[in-house]
């Protein structure tokens, strides 16, 4: 790699004059490079978080039958997940990613939002979004009949094995 002292002119198109860095053009001022990574991060913990979000949207139920008190962790998403598609008004986490994009340089989010941007056409194809939507209601409430299942035979007092009047010690 050729050393470019400062004042020279760049030796690429993406690198700046005196940098020594490739792809950044406001080396001038260090803090706005550390805030497009801090703004960069926030995207990326934000679009993790909203893929956990979802996922556990739709598997949460099966989770909740090895971990029961889960479900009142999982019927309040599916609640928000229900009524995003129904209502269609704009979730807390796809607004922060807009706003992290804006500020990290990023193209912004489509206005279709996360799901349509990240899964829709990409896990399935847009024109069977309804046959999945209607895949995922159904694993869903699937899910909580068995919970409701297990939950009885939970409760249910647990047979002893032994004949009514016999000893339960072995002499």
């Amino acid at each position: 790699m050729t050393k470019v002292h400062v004042g020279e002119p760049a030796t690429s198109a993406f690198e700046p004059a005196g940098s020594g860095i490739v792809g950044r053009s406001d080396w001038h001022e260090p803090w706005v490079f550390e805030m497009e990574i801090l703004y960069e991060i926030i995207v990326a913990v934000t679009v993790a978080t909203h893929f956990a979000f979802v996922g556990y949207g739709v598997i949460g139920g099966f989770l909740a039958l090895r971990w029961p008190r889960t479900i009142w962790v999982h019927v309040p998403v599916v609640i928000w997940c229900v009524a995003i598609e129904i209502v269609d008004f704009v979730c807390p986490l796809t607004a922060l990613e807009r706003w992290a994009r804006t500020r990290a340089g990023m193209a912004a989010l489509p206005s279709d939002g996360f799901i349509d941007h990240y899964i829709t056409g990409v896990l399935y194809p847009a024109s069977a979004k309804n046959v999945v939507l209607v895949v995922v209601l159904v694993a869903v409430l699937g899910s909580w009949a068995l919970f409701a299942r297990t939950g009885r035979r939970r409760r249910s007092p647990a047979p002893t094995g032994h004949a009514e009047g016999m000893s339960s010690s072995c002499s």
